[in-house]
């Protein structure tokens, strides 16, 4: 896996070695940079899988983190708890 640090507020995402980079933070929009991680760091994580419905891009981030946009497209994910569909921003 390759990791990526959020350029603005530091968060950071996991992407499987074959996937093209992401756009911007799934969190903030900021532009990210490819950093080195080992394994192990991203085991020492509690991390969450989030796949966007919209173009599939698959990413993992930190559990206590909510993704706002998808890291590669557009969609906009529900943040309220109990909604099932996209929320319009």
């Amino acid at each position: 896996m390759k990791a990526f640090e959020c350029k603005g507020c530091s968060t950071i995402i996991f992407i499987k070695r074959n996937v093209k980079e992401p756009l911007w933070c799934p969190v903030c929009r900021t532009s990210m940079a490819e950093i080195k991680s080992k394994s192990k760091d991203r085991s020492k994580r509690k991390l969450k899988k989030y796949r966007c419905p919209e173009c599939e891009y698959e990413f993992l981030i930190d559990k206590n983190s909510i993704p706002y946009k998808c890291a590669n497209c557009n969609y906009t994910f529900t943040t309220t708890f109990g909604k099932l569909q996209e929320e319009r921003l």
